[in-house]
């Protein structure tokens, strides 16, 4: 049972830090693609 319990915790963990991993690259992802509009746009 503990053994059960450790498991599952430790799955936990994985998927919110997975969670957090998939976060920071869409964050990044919306940094460059607004990074990449400001340039669209301030072109002549």
């Amino acid at each position: 049972m503990d053994l059960q319990r450790q498991t599952i915790k430790t799955l936990l963990n994985s998927k919110n830090l997975c969670k957090d991993i998939l976060k920071q690259k869409l964050f990044h992802l919306f940094d460059f693609l607004e990074v990449e509009n400001v340039f669209l746009f301030s072109l002549p």
